[in-house]
């Protein structure tokens, strides 16, 4: 990548951000949860933009994750501890 581009300290931020929502949202531990927690916020990254705009998609994938937390504190198929 360094060849190819400027190599900076926040290379890859949005990439580690989108990873730990997934994590969050399909529950620590839990493989299957983090797979539909990816499948969900792939949908919403990848439906929302081009009807209204990345900002809200941004919105409506964080939104979807206090909801989750707030409902489910142990994510979609974690285990309560």
């Amino acid at each position: 990548m360094g060849a190819i581009f400027n190599l900076t300290p926040s290379m890859g931020s949005y990439a580690l951000m989108k990873g730990i929502a997934v994590i969050i949202l399909g529950g620590m531990g839990s493989l299957a949860g983090v797979v539909v927690g990816g499948l969900v916020l792939g949908f919403i990254d990848g439906i929302v933009p081009p009807l209204l705009s990345v900002q809200l998609a941004s919105l409506i994938g964080f939104l979807c994750i206090i909801l989750v937390l707030i409902l489910r504190p142990q994510g979609i198929m974690g285990r309560p501890s």
